[in-house]
């Protein structure tokens, strides 16, 4: 290919030579450039400034562009098309870089490839004589290879700061759009604040008044959908008013007029630091560790709201936790039946009595507890025939005194058998207590031996089970009954009536 000489902007055309057979074919004849080659001519210097100044590839990528010739053929088929658009002015400075870097169309690297990939031609369902319709599939490949580098030029690019790795994301609240986003601030309260019960927007309104404004309040209305508290002072115009819409779950803080009093002096407790409000503030303290003094308490709640509360009012503050958290005492023992029962649902046995009230006979106490476990019950077969019992008071809130029975194996390990709560200690709950061994432990064996303190409830409740009583109206159920003493109570009485620890040690050796 000859260089035609001036650049475009001289108008020079190239000078006229033979065309090749291809490139007459292709025009449709052995005439001049063709109208749809004229325009193709055009598209190729058109936007190109100072084209002969530009370097090789923008200039051949170009040219390639316009023509919809892969970077894949051969240098005859780019000679054919550059032949083809010599009659063009247009075409002449195309025709110049190309001829005069013939040699670098085949130093073309796979960036040049790959970067030319963007423009070939998709196939469009036809082509014209001579043309090749690119491969789909390799096209597809090369946007992928060119999108995969882009991102990795991101990547490179955008690189994450490193304060990020130590930015606090703890505060940042997550919205799962299934509740309603509730604005319960900790220390102030506001209008249009939203709380969730009405014992959270109490407690927000107790700690803004105790620790923010120091003031004191009074309640004013509190119903199941209103509720409303004024200052103490009667010339002061503070409210803070809510309310619970008819269709709603929240609450509402709808109205709020500040204080306007002045006080002379900050009064050393505050009337709104109520029980059930120190219960809630020190509930997690007290769960974590129920040892929690009553006056650790006080000096938590003066460290936090600079007030002091009375000890009493702590200890009961520490009493309500614990009930908030592990119920009351009523309700365990409301719930010992039904603990009883799951317990014994496989090879136990246990036993509850009951008695009405006189008051109101459709009320049940609960008087005494029999429990027992079903591999106890079957190891005892196997054991040497004594039990050993005794009795404990208990020190909870409703007093009462747990029974207990246990026996020694063959290798001297102690097995327990079974233990009862009953209302006191006497003949009657102790009647009550052996019968039941007899009956569900002991069974049919003969000869068991019992060991004893000697307390007067034991000692009537083994006669009646030997002999019987006319005057309790109890029948005889044990007759083999074999009763022995405790030498280690004997010897603590012993020690008691005497106080001499010589002759406690030789009454201890006398009964070994």
């Amino acid at each position: 290919m000859e260089r035609g000489g001036g650049g475009a902007a001289e108008g020079r055309r190239a000078p006229e030579r033979k065309r090749g057979r291809g490139a007459a074919h292709r025009r449709g004849g052995e005439g001049g450039c063709s109208a749809r080659e004229k325009k193709r001519c055009r598209s190729v210097t058109k936007g190109l400034d100072k084209a002969i100044e530009r370097p090789f590839r923008s200039v051949y990528n170009r040219f390639m562009k316009c023509f919809k010739l892969d970077h894949n053929e051969p240098y005859e088929k780019v000679n054919a098309e550059a032949e083809s658009a010599r009659g063009s002015d247009e075409a002449t400075v195309v025709e110049q870089v190309v001829e005069n870097n013939v040699n670098e169309l085949n130093e073309i690297g796979d960036d040049e490839q790959g970067e030319a990939s963007e423009t070939v031609r998709e196939p469009r369902g036809g082509a014209d004589e001579g043309e090749e319709i690119p491969d789909a599939a390799g096209g597809y490949e090369a946007d992928v290879r060119v999108d995969e580098d882009s991102d990795h030029e991101d990547d490179t690019l955008n690189q994450v700061p490193s304060q990020w790795a130590n930015y606090d994301h703890s505060q940042l609240l997550v919205n799962e759009g299934e509740t309603v986003p509730w604005e319960y601030s900790e220390n102030q309260v506001s209008v249009g604040a939203i709380y969730h019960s009405k014992i959270e927007l109490k407690e927000a309104i107790q700690k803004w008044s105790a620790k923010c404004l120091k003031k004191e309040f009074r309640v004013q209305k509190s119903s199941p959908q209103v509720y409303d508290v004024k200052c103490i002072r009667d010339d002061c115009p503070f409210r803070v008013h809510a309310y619970l819409g008819k269709y709603d779950t929240f609450w509402i803080v709808s109205r709020i007029e500040h204080h306007t009093c002045i006080f002379e002096e900050l009064d050393s407790q505050h009337r709104n630091l109520t029980v059930d409000f120190v219960a809630q503030h020190m509930y997690s303290k007290i769960v974590n560790n129920p040892e929690y003094e009553p006056k650790a308490i006080i000096n938590s709640i003066e460290d936090d709201f600079q007030y002091k509360i009375s000890y009493s009012k702590a200890y009961r503050a520490k009493q309500k936790v614990l009930e908030m958290r592990w119920g009351t005492y009523e309700a365990s023992y409301h719930n010992l039946p039904r603990v009883l029962n799951t317990l014994c649902e496989e090879s136990r046995y246990f036993e509850i009595k009951h008695y009405n009230l006189h008051q109101d006979p459709t009320k049940r106490i609960l008087q005494r507890a029999f429990f027992a476990l079903g591999a106890c019950i079957n190891a005892f077969q196997y054991c040497r025939q004594v039990i050993c019992i005794d009795g404990t008071f208990l020190i909870a809130r409703y007093k009462g005194t747990m029974l207990t029975a246990i026996a020694a194996n063959g290798n001297n390990q102690v097995l327990p058998l079974t233990f009862a709560f009953v209302e006191i200690e006497n003949g009657d709950s102790w009647y009550w207590f052996l019968e039941r061994i007899k009956s569900c432990i002991v069974q049919d064996r003969q000869d068991v031996c019992v060991i004893h303190d000697r307390h007067g409830g034991i000692m009537q409740a083994m006669q009646d089970l030997q002999k019987g009583s006319v005057q309790r109206q109890r029948t005889l159920k044990w007759v083999d009954l074999k009763s022995r003493w405790c030498m280690r109570h004997m010897g603590a009485n012993f020690q008691k009536q005497f106080k001499s620890k010589k002759l406690t040690k030789l009454f201890k050796r006398f009964c070994s």
